[in-house]
């Protein structure tokens, strides 16, 4: 997801942090260094929001929270400086961090195998099974090569498996199991037919099984394939070291999808990329990679370069960089100046790609809108009422708002609720006696066909839930409740209720607090908690004031006549 949702559609991002990040998001001497979650969600029963810095750890290449010996989650409160997204959000583009993997649900796919998409390019990304400078090869036998891809399809033999997922989201874009070989020099590589296209077969297993069959045979590697570099781990000065040429062979209009895709239709990969220059200008560039002809993965022939502005050049994004911008990628992949992230040459692969990164249409392209979920929700009759507010609709003119809800944190199974206005603020109803587990969980979204946002989680425990009509209302006996501001009434199934002073009347809540309450005298009065008890009568446009005392009924003092009337209930 994008950085304006750090608990993500699909996981919550983990970041590797330094001391002195820590410090600034928990306090001096309260936690170590190390990878941490930030997780931020409110309790709507109590008002109280949940913001904590979530100390992660890896087990078999998958992330999770990690956990005190009594099975408490190890976390630790964020400081009042970086309690919100709000001010999250900023300090993580401003330390230029990036995911090192993702906290993921057992509904997930999860990406334990790694992926190369937010890492550097080279196989050294945290949670790329690619290794440090290596794709390691297993001897897989007939029974789990069938396991991996089904029955019939491939043999026993030297494999490696490569699983590509989406940094931002977590997501598994592509899975293969590929077949390796061995050459004179006792070199391993990627195996290819005779037309030059690599021997790889679609894995059918999840993440989860692949996972489970290694450690539970404990298989070691067979030997290793070398991304990009020699058996010894460094770059070769001839692939990558010679002049770019920057004649320009193509230039495409970016703010058509199609027009990259038909580029890159021929080609496997497209990388964005991006540096901080040492001006302090930010430049970004898109680096269109071959499909791995005669196991040349990385010839500069075969790859392309597509500068801001749309033009395209021949060659390797090493040279591209160092010549253009006169930064070296070489040994400054992890550093808050250099990021990337891979996507597939594909129609899916380049959508996902302009959806993460719609700075590639041009300023004022679409791009994904913001909403808030907003708290206090308004419980009444066994329906809650709950609303959200859209903060930017990121230049799109067809946007579906709405709530999502459902018993899961992670939102498995939601239940999506369009709302009928639509404003900036917007509200939809949910009926709770549909609803049967322990917790409601709600947010909003703000969803097109090319985009889908969310806003912050938000709970509601069940069991502490007050069906009452005003959210402060104490229970009474004999179905009563009572209001420290509006006083008893009786509530009934209808949607009337009695007042100890009003008599009937029938009530409408709108999201700003606004009580309308219709009185068979005097038609809609309007007040508020800090308005009461005054009332604003509709039909004469004029305020009446409900005299209330120890003894006897209560008056109306109306301020047009200026004398007091009784009310009749």
């Amino acid at each position: 997801t994008q950085p304006s949702d750090l608990n993500g559609t699909h996981g919550l991002p983990v970041y590797t942090l330094s001391q002195t990040q820590v410090n600034s998001l928990v306090g001096a001497n309260v936690a170590t260094d190390g990878t941490y979650a930030v997780e931020i969600w409110t309790d709507t029963n109590s008002g109280e929001e949940n913001k904590k810095l979530v100390s992660a750890e890896q087990i078999n290449g998958l992330w999770f929270r990690k956990e005190l010996s009594n099975g408490d989650i190890f976390e630790f409160d964020l400081v009042p400086a970086y309690d919100s997204f709000d001010e999250v959000i900023p300090y993580v583009s401003s330390q230029n961090l990036t995911p090192t993997g993702f906290i993921i649900d057992s509904e997930d796919d999860g990406n334990g195998w790694g992926d190369s998409t937010g890492g550097d390019h080279n196989g050294t990304a945290t949670g790329d099974q690619n290794g440090t400078h290596s794709l390691p090869v297993y001897f897989i036998s007939q029974e789990y090569v069938n396991l991996f891809v089904g029955a019939n399809v491939a043999y026993a033999g030297t494999y490696a498996v490569e699983i590509w997922t989406d940094s931002s989201s977590g997501t598994v874009v592509d899975k293969n199991l590929v077949s390796a070989v061995q050459d004179a020099n006792n070199e391993w590589s990627r195996e290819v037919d005779s037309t030059g296209n690599i021997l790889q077969y679609d894995l059918v297993a999840t993440v989860e099984e692949i996972n489970d069959v290694l450690n539970d045979l404990n298989l070691q590697p067979t030997g290793f394939i070398f991304e990009d570099h020699d058996s010894n781990g460094t770059w070769s000065d001839e692939n990558y070291h010679g002049a770019f040429d920057f004649t320009i062979i193509d230039e495409i209009d970016l703010s058509q999808i199609e027009n990259l895709v038909s580029l890159a239709s021929e080609h496997k990969d497209v990388w964005f990329q991006q540096a901080n220059l040492s001006d302090g200008r930010y430049v970004w560039a898109l680096s269109v990679e071959n499909k791995y002809e005669h196991n040349q993965s990385d010839s500069s022939e075969y790859n392309m370069m597509v500068d801001l502005n749309g033009s395209v050049f021949s060659g390797h994004f090493h040279a591209y960089w160092r010549d253009a911008f006169d930064t070296e990628i070489e040994g400054n992949e992890s550093s808050g100046s250099w990021r990337e992230e891979r996507f597939a040459a594909t129609v899916e692969g380049i959508e996902s790609l302009y959806q993460h990164f719609p700075v590639i249409r041009g300023l004022n392209a679409p791009k994904p809108p913001i909403v808030r979920t907003m708290s206090n929700p308004v419980v009444q009759n066994n329906t809650v009422f709950v609303s959200g507010e859209m903060l930017s609709d990121g230049n799109n003119d067809d946007l579906e708002l709405g709530m999502e809800f459902s018993s899961s944190l992670r939102f498995a199974n939601p239940i999506r609720l369009g709302s009928q206005n639509f404003d900036e603020m917007f509200e939809v109803s949910f009926d709770l006696s549909k609803h049967q587990s322990k917790y409601l969980y709600y947010r909003a979204y703000a969803k097109n066909q090319e985009f889908e946002s969310f806003g912050a989680t938000k709970r509601l425990k069940m069991d502490e839930l007050q069906n009452s009509f005003l959210t402060d209302a104490k229970k009474l006996d004999g179905g009563w409740e009572s209001s420290d501001w509006f006083g008893d009434y009786l509530p009934n199934a209808n949607g009337w209720i009695y007042h100890i002073d009003l008599g009937w009347c029938f009530p409408v809540i709108d999201r700003h607090q606004n009580h309308w309450l219709w009185l068979k005298e005097h038609g809609w009065v309007w007040t508020t908690p800090s308005v009461w008890p005054y009332l604003y009568r509709n039909d004469t446009s004029s305020w009446i004031y409900l005299l209330q005392r120890k003894s006897g009924p209560a008056f109306f003092f109306d301020q047009i006549y200026g004398h007091f009337f009784p009310i009749h209930k």
